[in-house]
């Protein structure tokens, strides 16, 4: 008691050995099993489960999804997400959250793709437009947007895009879409 007393007082604490296994067990904690993980996953936004569901080639890892959160969220996610070098294909479901090329850093979330999935090939689904917080773009502003921030960084865009709809629900389009992601994995 009074070593750590001692400790505490001269601000050594995070050297103990009792804090290092805290923060080693969160982690730890968060880690998904390599067994349970796909070679060909899905990530993104609240488009993502209905993509998944029909492919039949990917698996979503839920982690790396979440409905409501745009470019900079997945980014965190997946610098935070254990290196996962089994993983051969990584399908991106992002986009729309936000508006199209606004404050998202596509950049940084490159980065961090590159560094925890070192092996993958990137696939971006191209999102919707017309709606909500969407409805000042248009087809050609959104396909130049995926090409611009998604293909010149090496995605390999999947088509067609969501399309010119509300898209949440199963709508026809992401049948069109997960037979394609199929067809190219």
């Amino acid at each position: 008691m009074i070593k750590l007393k001692s400790l505490l007082k001269e601000d050594e604490f995070e050297s103990l050995d009792m804090f290092r296994s805290n923060k080693n067990s969160e982690k730890e904690k968060n880690k998904p099993e390599e067994s349970n993980i796909s070679e060909n996953i899905i990530i993104g936004d609240s488009q993502t489960p209905y993509v998944a569901k029909q492919s039949t080639k990917v698996k979503m890892v839920s982690a790396l999804q979440k409905g409501g959160q745009g470019v900079n969220w997945l980014r965190d996610r997946v610098a935070e997400y254990p290196l996962s070098a089994n993983i051969k294909n990584v399908v991106l479901c992002i986009g729309t959250n936000g508006g199209y090329g606004g404050s998202g850093d596509e950049r940084g979330l490159f980065a961090a793709l590159k560094d925890t999935f070192p092996n993958a090939k990137i696939y971006a689904v191209q999102g919707s437009w017309g709606w909500g917080g969407v409805s000042k773009y248009n087809e050609q502003q959104v396909r130049k947007y995926y090409q611009d921030e998604y293909e010149s960084r090496g995605a390999r865009l999947i088509n067609p895009p969501i399309g010119n709809i509300e898209p949440h629900g199963d709508k026809p389009v992401y049948k069109k879409i997960g037979a394609a992601i199929d067809n190219l994995l």
